[in-house]
């Protein structure tokens, strides 16, 4: 007959195995956060960075960013529900290790975060001075989602110590998703310091221009020799197409690569059905 899957709690009774019981949770878990930090909350935070500035204006930003973190957020948490019913169904100690307490630091900012956005969009009126809730709303996002970025890679090397096989198609799946983030967000920022750097330029050169025909210094520089030659812009929208585009397509891999790559511990405390009625089970 069929056998079936017993394995043994914290306090040593052995008993049939559940969904909830098994490692599976463990995955819908990963699979959850990797969903919504390494691409949900990731593009939502970068499309407040650079399409709240964008050149032409984009007001759809600020409905994106709360729309892609808002789900991230929601989804962040029935990841932590399914981990949660996991540990209480299987009696196993609460915070026990880094990845645990570091989880729930992270889960605590992330909801401080959603209140300093509230506040800081309800308090914000047109010409409103940048307010220390914003800065804190700012690099405290940031922050959170290169944290969330580390906290994902334990979450990988938990599931190996527990025993399960994680093949290696996933680890180059999100060791691809990390690197390609912060080396397109790296790439942009110097881009974008070097945009504005160039528009600096030339408003100061209009500036000498403007002094001159009122009959200013005779000697004023030539605005043509300052401004720089004409080039075509790597928009604000461009940038965040192609970023949006490669975090969905290292998406897709890493969620598809943790259902089909990660397989389940062996468990040896398989017996049939005949055997536990002659008492063969201990």
């Amino acid at each position: 007959m069929a056998g079936r899957v017993l394995f043994h709690n914290v306090g040593g009774e052995a008993h049939e195995e559940t969904w909830i019981t098994s490692m599976a949770p463990m995955v819908a878990h990963g699979i959850c956060m990797v969903l919504a930090w390494l691409f949900l909350i990731n593009v939502g935070t970068h499309a407040a960075r650079y399409l709240k500035k964008a050149d032409p204006p984009l007001p759809e930003w600020f409905p994106f960013h709360v729309w892609s973190n808002g789900i991230g957020v929601t989804l962040s948490l029935v990841g932590l529900i399914f981990v949660v019913a996991h540990i209480v169904a299987e009696g196993s100690p609460h915070l026990n290790g880094l990845h645990q307490v570091a989880g729930l630091l992270l889960t605590m900012g992330m909801l401080l975060q959603a209140y300093l956005g509230a506040q800081a969009h309800y308090s914000w009126y047109e010409g409103k001075p940048v307010s220390p809730i914003d800065m804190w709303h700012w690099w405290g996002g940031r922050l959170l989602l290169v944290a969330a970025t580390g906290e994902c890679l334990l979450g990988l090397q938990l599931l190996v110590d527990e025993g399960m096989e994680v093949g290696v198609n996933v680890w180059l799946a999100i060791g691809g998703m990390v690197f390609s983030a912060f080396g397109l967000v790296a790439y942009y920022e110097v881009y974008y310091w070097y945009d504005r750097e160039v528009k600096r330029i030339v408003k100061a050169a209009e500036g000498s221009e403007l002094h001159a025909r009122g009959g200013g210094d005779s000697e004023a520089p030539e605005p043509d020799a300052m401004r720089p030659r004409h080039r075509k812009r790597f928009s604000e929208r461009q940038f965040m197409l192609i970023y949006g585009v490669v975090m969905a397509l290292f998406a897709l891999m890493l969620v598809g690569s943790m259902y089909f790559s990660i397989s389940m511990p062996h468990m040896p405390h398989m017996v049939n059905d005949d055997d536990d009625a002659h008492g063969a089970v201990h």
